[in-house]
């Protein structure tokens, strides 16, 4: 989260425009979070596959990247908030988002079907 905020702030103190910024500071993290997450942050993992998963885990911060656009547009374009407040409150509804996603799907252990 420290790498894609100091990240976002730098690419506008630069003249980037606010997407491209959020964009840049938000894929510098993801590789960051992944070693973090299978690291230190989850134990178990639903995946064989090391390949699969980082795409997974890719393709799940990019829908939170969506949701980050979607989020600050709101909050800066249209609501005139500051960038570092707006940038706070969007961290946590995707942080959220991007944890539960990826606990559910990448590392949760995956419990065999018992029949009825």
């Amino acid at each position: 989260m420290a790498l894609d905020t100091a990240v976002l702030m730098l690419a506008l103190r630069q003249g980037l425009a606010l997407p491209w910024a959020t964009s840049v500071g938000f894929l510098s993290g993801m590789g960051v979070s992944y070693a973090i997450s299978v690291r230190y942050a989850f134990n178990v993992r639903t995946l064989r596959n090391p390949g699969v998963e980082f795409a997974s885990f890719v393709l799940i911060g990019l829908a939170g990247l969506l949701l980050t656009q979607l989020l600050l547009w709101t909050f800066v374009g249209q609501l005139g908030w500051p960038v570092l407040a707006a940038k706070a409150l969007t961290a946590c509804f995707v942080f959220s988002f991007n944890y539960s996603l990826r606990k559910w799907l990448l590392f949760t252990r995956v419990r065999p079907v018992r029949p009825s």
